[in-house]
């Protein structure tokens, strides 16, 4: 139901309202909304509150309109965003690749916990622990400490970006070269 807009408020100059007293700026209230303004409500905040819904009246805007326009400008903005978030998991038509830390089917994790061994195998589809299969390693790690850990980091597996894997070499010349590092004539000679 739209609320008529009291053409007798509309010539009211906004520029008085400065200087209106609070009595006189909450019978404006009363006779724009029709109800006594908010309790906290007060001051500024009522003014600024008030110079708004006159100016959107002598501009000719009515609050139902307003408020579909903001909704259908609510819709289109999440349509936007959907499509972007769309975009951004497609490339050439594929899917996004699978999260960074992915594990191979048959790869071993080993924890000691309170001085027991705990060993875990990745499956296809999850990870097996003491003959049971489990969703994720989070759940093995609950079951294991009892209480809430990341499994990720309970068994000590990093993003590959934070590995650093060098081969062991007893070769500190060859260790050097696949650091990038320069060695020293001394060292090299020796190596």
């Amino acid at each position: 139901m739209a609320r008529s807009f009291d053409p007798t408020i509309a010539p009211v100059d906004v520029t008085t309202l400065a200087t209106m007293s609070r009595e006189d700026l909450h019978d404006l209230w009363r006779r724009l909304h029709r109800k006594p303004p908010p309790r906290g409500l007060v001051g500024d905040l009522l003014r600024r509150a008030l110079v708004w819904r006159l100016q959107s009246a002598q501009q000719g805007v009515h609050e139902i309109e307003l408020w579909k326009r903001l909704a259908r400008e609510a819709r289109q903005a999440e349509r936007r965003l959907a499509l972007c978030a769309d975009k951004s998991r497609e490339k050439d038509g594929r899917d996004k690749p699978e999260p960074r830390r992915k594990l191979r089917p048959g790869t071993r994790l080993i924890r000691e916990w309170k001085g027991e061994i705990h060993e875990v195998v990745v499956l296809k589809d999850g990870f097996l622990w003491k003959g049971t299969s489990h969703r994720s390693l989070s759940v093995i790690a609950r079951l294991i400490s009892g209480t809430n850990w990341n499994g990720w980091l309970f068994f000590g597996i990093t993003r590959p970006e934070a590995q650093e894997t060098i081969e062991p070499s007893s070769k500190p010349v060859e260790q050097a070269r696949r650091k990038g590092a320069r060695l020293a004539p001394n060292e090299a000679a020796h190596a």
